[in-house]
């Protein structure tokens, strides 16, 4: 995988370290103590390219870190998403 010189910083990070980028999206689902859906974390992380984004919450899963509620809630286009929270 490689970032383009023209890319945000946090591009160039996620390749880097994907741990790093974990963190980051860690920290705003923590932020959301009734859970939160990816549009939330786009909406909290606008300086992050979505597909840095949206890979992050199953890694999290896997790890322990989060956990998928069984809850989906509609987003702003009315489509639905599952629910996360950190544990």
């Amino acid at each position: 995988m490689y970032a383009r010189h023209t890319d945000p910083d946090t591009s160039h990070i996620a390749i880097r370290d994907p741990s790093a980028m974990e963190a980051e999206v860690l920290k705003v689902i923590r932020r959301y103590k009734n859970g939160c859906i990816a549009e939330q974390l786009e909406q909290a992380l606008p300086h992050i390219r979505i597909n840095s984004i949206t890979p992050r919450p199953a890694a999290l899963i896997r790890k322990g870190l989060v956990m998928d509620t069984g809850e989906r809630r509609q987003t702003s286009n009315g489509s639905w998403q599952r629910v996360l929270v950190a544990l």
